[in-house]
């Protein structure tokens, strides 16, 4: 990954932070629900493709 890459999804990243708290506590909430579910989701993905290799 180039630099510039780098640093536009740094850009991207710290914007995105600085929504997520300017909401409120209960939309956070629910954020971070959704992102664990993803994450787990992938991870569970990631061991089927594993499994089935």
């Amino acid at each position: 990954m180039d630099e510039n890459r780098m640093n536009e999804m740094t850009k991207s990243s710290e914007r995105l932070i600085a929504l997520i708290r300017s909401l409120p506590e209960s939309e956070v909430d629910k954020i971070l629900f959704l992102v664990e579910g993803t994450r787990i989701g992938s991870a569970a993905a990631e061991q089927a493709a594993k499994a089935t290799a």
